[in-house]
């Protein structure tokens, strides 16, 4: 029986001063100089061979062994990183994630693993789900586009319960009277921000990325504002149309014609687009003493608003871009009608 071949090594040269990788072949044997007398770059040498030799012996993508996370969630920003509704906060949860997952493999992703990951973080159940997500999306994205075999499964943590906080019609003015005292360079976007939140309840990335192509001021009875811009694909945080009645159809003509474009972001500093609101709001919000709200909960009062008005609650869901019913369920109690059916059958003989 022939001997197993031991595969490429190096070997020195000493007539010729330099060392040399032998490679057995069927067709014999081949020598490739190094062209170096030094044993650590030899030894590199070798093994840009030996990886070489890896990649042209593989067929089909790699083993979890052989990619980084890092690589992993760098090719995932640089692809999807523009089509988040919060590209920056998605960027920064990929940084804080390199800190721990930096360095290691995807095979190294265990159940153990990611509990040492969360103890590590030190992160509510909320954030931490949310920063999972983010490595599961880039592990699946990497196997879509053949960058990785196959990806391993992570648990997340249960999903929080609904957040009930949302804001009374004397909140909301008292916010949008103290947003008016923010610098002169902050306020017209806050109050913008502020008003645009509470009436059309889209989230706070499409708010952000909004454009004045996508405020269509010739369609219907006043105007509509479609939240989905040109060439994004509909997902499943949905993004509506929202028509505008005459009152915020006069506050975005005034606001356009402040900006003076027709092509540039609506909120805008100076007309530089928004990255996020930074601690603008959260100034309004402390200054008209007005507790334990973030940019969400805007969105939030929106669709309690329209339930408590009695609005259809596919309507609701309509409204808020909603794409799956159990969603738009969470305002069902705010509703005037709310379990009349149910009281109504228990109450008959």
């Amino acid at each position: 029986m022939p001997r197993k071949s031991r595969g490429p090594y190096l070997a020195w040269k000493a007539k010729r001063g330099c060392w040399y990788v032998h490679i057995n072949e069927l067709g014999g044997r081949r020598e490739l100089s190094a062209g170096t007398a030094d044993l650590h770059e030899a030894e590199a040498f070798l093994g840009q061979i030996l990886a070489e030799r890896r990649h042209a012996a593989r067929t089909g993508p790699p083993e979890r062994r052989e990619v980084r996370i890092a690589d992993v969630l760098a090719d995932y920003l640089e692809d999807c990183g523009n089509e988040q509704s919060q590209p920056a906060t998605v960027a920064g949860r990929v940084l804080k994630m390199l800190d721990f997952w930096g360095e290691r493999f995807v095979n190294e992703i265990t159940p153990a693993k990611v509990k040492e990951y969360a103890k590590a973080s030190g992160v509510k159940d909320g954030t931490l789900r949310r920063e999972l997500g983010i490595l599961r999306a880039a592990l699946n994205h990497a196997v879509k586009h053949e960058r990785l075999k196959d990806a391993p499964f992570i648990q997340l943590p249960d999903a929080p319960p609904g957040r009930e906080r949302w804001l009374t019609r004397n909140e909301a003015a008292r916010l949008l009277w103290h947003a008016r005292e923010a610098k002169s360079d902050t306020r017209p976007y806050l109050t913008l921000y502020i008003r645009l939140a509470l009436y059309t309840g889209a989230r706070p990335g499409a708010l952000l990325q909004l454009r004045w192509p996508q405020v269509l001021f010739d369609q219907g009875e006043h105007g509509v504002i479609d939240f989905n811009p040109p060439g994004r694909a509909r997902t499943s945080k949905g993004r509506a149309r929202i028509p505008m009645n005459a009152k915020i159809r006069a506050m975005m003509l005034r606001a356009k014609a402040k900006h003076g474009s027709d092509l540039g972001p609506v909120l805008n500093r100076a007309g530089k687009a928004l990255k996020d609101l930074g601690g603008s709001l959260d100034s309004a919000l402390q200054r008209a003493e007005i507790e334990d709200v973030t940019p969400h909960t805007l969105r939030h009062t929106a669709g309690t608003w329209l339930a408590q008005k009695g609005v259809p609650l596919w309507q609701v869901g309509g409204w808020l871009g909603h794409s799956d019913a159990r969603t738009t369920a969470l305002y069902a109690h705010h509703h005037p009608d709310h379990m009349n059916e149910a009281r109504a059958a228990m109450s008959r003989r």
